[in-house]
């Protein structure tokens, strides 16, 4: 009897040891769990955390891109309106060329149609001789045509000029020399030299100092 109640103790410790082994062993579990649940959560968060931190870097990298692309855009389109602004602007400035060069050569032909024009009427002032009231009609109307307005204000300068006067300054105008003159004229080259000097005293209050340079000045 005393042999079976100590069987019967040991056998009672031997299944409270093994009980509270299994209960250290369920804890050690639990913790182990615990452990590793912690665990999972922390790597869970920093791969959240990598991944949100990815996921920044690549949209700002994906809006850098589009910035960029952007710029690139509006710098063409820019490139693109200054182009054909220059272009524009070229085509008007050769076109303004164009119609300066045809506007110069028509003026070139103008002035050389003038010039062959006054040529011949100079001509015919240097070929006329006034000797003869008719003569000096037919001179002043040449004269006029190369000159136009002369008389007009040669009597503006208000020195009551004598129609000798006038015919000598016109001459004068022609860049004739006295002999020139004399023998358009019908007189002789000292006459002219006189009434030269006579016209140059009657300019003396005047601010011309010759009478070339009155005839010229006019």
């Amino acid at each position: 009897m005393l042999y079976q109640r100590k069987y019967d103790l040991s056998k009672k410790e031997n299944e409270i040891a093994r009980l509270k082994g299994e209960q250290l062993l369920n804890k050690a579990t639990q913790k182990n769990t615990i452990i590793i649940l912690l665990s999972l959560l922390v790597f869970s968060v920093l791969l959240l955390v990598l991944y949100r931190y990815r996921s920044s870097k690549n949209e700002q990298k994906r809006k850098v891109i589009e910035l960029k692309l952007k710029a690139k855009e509006v710098e063409e389109v820019r490139n693109k309106e200054e182009l054909k602004s220059f272009t524009k602007d070229l085509v008007a400035k050769n076109k303004a060329i164009r119609d300066l060069n045809e506007q110069l050569a028509l003026k070139e032909n103008q002035i050389s149609e003038f010039r062959n024009s006054k040529t011949q009427e100079l001509k015919e002032l240097n070929d006329i001789r006034i000797l003869t009231d008719e003569d000096w009609k037919r001179f002043k109307l040449l004269f006029e045509k190369v000159y136009p307005g002369f008389f007009n204000r040669l009597n503006a300068i208000e020195l009551n000029f004598t129609k000798g006067e006038k015919r000598l300054l016109a001459l004068t105008r022609l860049d004739m020399d006295n002999q020139q003159i004399a023998d358009a004229l019908g007189i002789s080259a000292e006459s002219v030299s006189k009434s030269k000097s006579r016209l140059k005293k009657k300019m003396s209050k005047t601010q011309y100092k010759s009478v070339e340079e009155l005839a010229n000045s006019i």
